[in-house]
C-alpha cells in the first residue's frame, strides 16, 4: 500500500515523520521551486526540488527540476546524476539523454557525450529536439 511504502522510504532515508510534507506541502514546495528557478536562483532552487525528490522519489517532475537547476547551477555532475534517474523513471524520454549529453561536453566526457547524444537521437520524435541535438553533434565533432 501507499502508507507502507511511505513509511519504509521515511525509515530508509532516516527521517522522522514531522519532516515529511503533505500533499498540500509538497505542492506549494514546488511552486516554490519553479518560481526560484524561473527567477535564476538555480542553487536555491536546486536545494528545494533534492528536498522534493527526498520526499517523493518517483516524481518525474522533482527529478526533472532538480536535474535542470543542476545544471543552470554548472553542477554537471550532480545534474547528470539526477538526469540518469529521469531516464530510468522514463525509458522512452530523449530529453534525459541529451541534457546528460551537454552535461557530460561540459565536463570534458566527450566519448560518453557522444553516448548520451547517440541515446538521444535514437529515442528522439520531437522535431523541435532535433535542432539542439544536430548542433550539439556538430559541436562534440569539432572538439576533436
Amino acid at each position: 500500500s501507499g502508507a507502507a511504502f511511505r513509511q519504509e522510504i521515511i525509515q530508509l532515508l532516516g527521517i522522522s515523520e514531522d519532516t515529511v510534507m503533505t500533499a498540500e506541502q509538497e505542492n506549494a514546495s514546488y511552486k516554490e521551486a519553479f518560481k526560484l528557478y524561473e527567477k535564476k536562483a538555480y542553487r536555491k532552487s536546486a536545494h528545494l526540488f533534492s528536498t522534493l525528490v527526498l520526499t517523493s522519489p518517483f516524481s518525474l517532475p522533482y527529478w526533472k527540476g532538480l536535474a535542470s537547476a543542476k545544471l543552470m547551477a554548472r553542477d554537471y555532475e550532480a545534474s547528470l546524476h539526477a538526469w540518469s534517474l529521469v531516464a530510468l523513471l522514463n525509458k522512452e524520454d530523449p530529453y534525459p539523454h541529451f541534457y546528460a549529453a551537454k552535461c557530460l561536453m561540459a565536463m570534458g566526457e566527450k566519448k560518453e557525450a557522444e553516448k548520451a547524444l547517440q541515446a538521444a537521437l535514437s529515442l528522439n520524435k520531437d522535431p523541435d529536439l532535433e535542432t539542439p541535438m544536430q548542433r550539439l553533434k556538430e559541436t562534440l565533432h569539432a572538439l576533436n
